[in-house]
């Protein structure tokens, strides 16, 4: 049996060994549930379950998501979870064979070839042949007899190719048929469609001379495939078996789906033992209460393994501690900043309006935005904040100094047609809680070095740089620029915060260091 990664070995001399699980590995532990983000009180009710601590009224809840298989209203069509392969087996089958009309079901069976050779006889061939085992993991999840009807969910039992996304688990339907031995071994296609565009996007390309007009260009086409087996009392043959890589999927074993998220699902827990975590692993496949159907959820059989909680609450005894506090958890200070080079602001925008440490700051600063004129303030704007942009169209700015306009998120601005992005210089962007002093943000710019000077009525005799300096630009261009935004700042204004992005390649290093980059870097 396999034991959990931080169990202490037990067999030879490795019980003598130190165990490095609990010498080297600490834990940072995440406390917002996605896959139940939009129903807190059901993630909350799975996280009490998870660790043990269910409440009576939890159970109650649990078992008002009862429903019983004979009720009218009972989901057939959703995806089934069960303890045992035996019961995913018969599920699947009824599904695949309740009324199937107009749909004929096909039971592909497959091919088997001895490898012995000519001078063997046949009877020793056919015997074989009968000793072969034919379970599914003595075959490699090749199935003796696949059975497929249109209409009916599958997945994919080995990695035939996995950049393709055409890997063990790939969920598809069947689309069509089209056999070409009878009756009915493994040849010809099977049609399907997967559940996700992208996967067999390849395969369809490639297999373009295969489609007809009644063939829709999403189907993808799956042809058998071979593996070789040992055969024999002793193995001292070699056989040969060719099937369609699939298995039907409108159910699944529990342990099989423990990284899936649903819609919905009907849970079966029927088991006649206690399997730790089972509960908390079938019912947490679906984002909503509402989506969870339990035909037998077994309340009694819930349990945690006594080691598991203990090994949890001896790495939230000594946590990870984050390198950097998080803006969001720091409670005294006078203003705070941030300055990210975002490239491609207009990609990750939904991210950074997620961001907690981005969100609690007085002024968040980005480079590399890469924001078009065409692009509306209400497309880029930030939750609570006053932007300021520099992604106007501008010429021979070199040492140019003006003022663009900032728009708070109440202002909207209608844009049509689509426009290329630039991919350097003029976008850099300042985000604002605070009100900006007067004439405020200025824009300057240095050849190809953009900065943004800005001032706030928070902190009016604070001025706030953001420089960003393009990759292609050299770094002693970089120097002269700050030792000119250093004599004309820090002797006027004596407090000053500097953000510089720069990216830069050793290319643009010089061999020797003359005294501005020594500056720089010092």
């Amino acid at each position: 049996m396999d034991s959990y990664i931080f169990s202490s070995p037990r067999t030879g001399y490795l019980p003598l060994a130190t165990n490095l699980w609990t010498e080297s590995f600490k834990m940072f532990e995440l406390h917002t549930i996605m896959r139940q983000a939009e129903n807190k009180s059901f993630a909350e009710l799975l996280n009490r379950v998870r660790e043990g601590k269910q409440t009576t009224e939890d159970i109650d809840v649990l078992k008002g998501q009862g429903i019983a298989v004979d009720s009218e209203d009972y989901p057939w069509d959703a995806p089934h979870l069960f303890t045992t392969n035996e019961r995913v087996d018969s599920y699947n089958c009824t599904i695949i064979h309740i009324n199937r009309s107009p749909n004929p079901v096909y039971s592909i069976k497959a091919i088997r070839i001895s490898l012995l050779g000519l001078h063997h006889l046949r009877s020793m061939k056919t015997k074989i042949l009968e000793t072969f085992k034919n379970s599914k993991n003595q075959t490699k999840q090749l199935s003796t007899i696949l059975e497929v009807s249109v209409g009916v969910h599958y997945e994919i039992t080995v990695n035939l190719d996995t950049p393709d996304g055409l890997i063990n688990g790939a969920s598809c339907k069947m689309v069509k048929v089209e056999l070409t031995d009878a009756p009915f071994f493994a040849s010809g296609k099977l049609w399907v469609q997967f559940n996700d565009p992208e996967i067999g996007k390849q395969l369809r390309k490639d297999s373009r001379r295969f489609y007809k007009s009644c063939h829709k260009k999403e189907w993808t086409p799956l042809e058998p495939i071979g593996k070789t087996f040992c055969a024999g009392t002793k193995g001292q043959a070699q056989i040969q078996r060719y099937q369609f890589p699939l298995r039907a999927a409108h159910a699944k074993t529990i342990h099989r789906c423990s990284g899936d998220t649903m819609q919905r699902a009907v849970v079966d827990l029927t088991t006649q033992r206690k399997v730790d975590h089972i509960h908390y692993v079938a019912i947490s496949r679906v984002q909503t209460l509402n989506g969870l159907h339990i035909t037998n959820l077994q309340e009694d059989k819930i349990g945690i393994d006594k080691s598991v909680r203990k090994e949890m609450e001896r790495l939230r005894e000594n946590p990870v501690q984050p390198s950097l506090q998080f803006l969001y958890k720091i409670e005294q200070s006078d203003m705070k900043l941030c300055f990210l080079n975002a490239s491609s602001m207009s990609r990750h925008i939904d991210d950074i309006r997620s961001d907690n440490s981005v969100l609690a700051t007085n002024i968040a600063c980005f480079s590399e935005t890469r924001f078009h004129k065409k692009d509306s303030f209400n497309e880029t704007s930030l939750p609570g904040f006053q932007q300021y942009r520099q992604d106007e169209n501008s010429s021979d700015v070199t040492n140019n100094t003006n003022r663009l306009p900032f728009q708070n998120n109440k202002q909207k601005e209608n844009s049509s047609g689509k426009a290329t992005r630039p991919v350097h210089g003029l976008h850099v962007a300042v985000y604002s809680k605070e009100d900006f002093v007067k004439e405020y943000p200025l824009k300057k710019t240095y050849k190809t070095i953009e900065v943004a000077v800005v001032k706030t009525e928070l902190l009016p005799n604070v001025v706030i740089l953001v420089v960003y300096k393009p990759p292609k630009t050299d770094v002693k261009d970089l120097c002269h620029v700050l030792l000119s935004l250093h004599h004309q700042y820090v002797k006027i204004q004596r407090q000053l915060f500097l953000g510089i992005s720069m990216l830069t390649g050793k290319n643009n290093l010089p061999k020797k260091k003359n005294r501005e980059i020594k500056w720089l870097v010092d």
